[in-house]
């Protein structure tokens, strides 16, 4: 039986700095992460929430790895 992927750590270009998360697989397309274009990106990250249209699109560095695991380190938004 084949593992599902659920979460990537990916690495990715957010103006001149480069951010790192453990995100839903869902939100990297192609060569692209995609973010919630909004103040509700904790509880977008924690329900796994599908990527639409009108969230932010930034260019994809690297994934690092994936887990079927909830979530594979602590995130802060601090």
């Amino acid at each position: 039986m084949a593992v599902t992927k659920k979460w990537s750590r990916a690495v990715w270009k957010e103006g001149d700095q480069e951010e790192e998360l453990d995100i839903p697989s869902s939100w990297i397309e192609g060569n692209f992460v995609r973010w919630p274009n909004s103040s509700s990106a904790v509880a977008a990250l924690k329900e796994m929430r599908k990527p639409d249209k009108t969230w932010l699109k930034f260019d994809l560095i690297k994934v690092k790895f994936s887990s079927g695991m909830f979530c594979l380190r602590p995130f802060s938004f601090a």
